[in-house]
């Protein structure tokens, strides 16, 4: 499915728009949370797993999806093209919220000016029990 966004968004960062790769980003724009690259050839049959890790390493470079990397250790992908949010996951059902953080951008400045470290980008996830997990204990 062509889709003119997804279309030139890829063009504007220098990446052909291929049907796979905007058949990609529309699953991670439209995924409720970040999806692995399993996840992605799970809903790619057509696109051999290895082509989906070429095509995601292609986009986070671009800066057209980031990841994130949870205690599991497995690193997941989300659209970049979304609002800047972080994560509330819960360690019990494994639900993932979005959160936006007021002023996540001055603590960022602070810890890069204060290590004089030069940030590209950053995630925060956030780790414990979701409302309906609390209730259950």
């Amino acid at each position: 499915m062509k889709t003119p966004h997804f279309s030139a968004s890829l063009r504007q960062v220098g990446l052909r728009a291929t049907a796979k790769r905007e058949s990609v980003l529309q699953s991670l724009a439209g995924a409720k949370e970040p999806l692995s690259a399993d996840e992605l050839q799970q809903r790619h049959r057509q696109i051999d797993l290895v082509t989906i890790y070429r095509m995601l390493e292609d986009l986070a470079k671009a800066g057209l999806v980031q990841s994130v990397i949870w205690r599991d250790g497995i690193r997941r992908y989300e659209s970049s093209l979304h609002a800047h949010h972080h994560h509330l996951v819960c360690d019990n059902c494994g639900d993932v919220e979005d959160v936006v953080v007021p002023h996540d951008q001055k603590i960022v400045k602070l810890v890069a000016a204060r290590h004089r470290f030069q940030t590209r980008q950053h995630s925060m996830e956030f780790f414990g029990l979701c409302a309906d997990c609390q209730q259950l204990r």
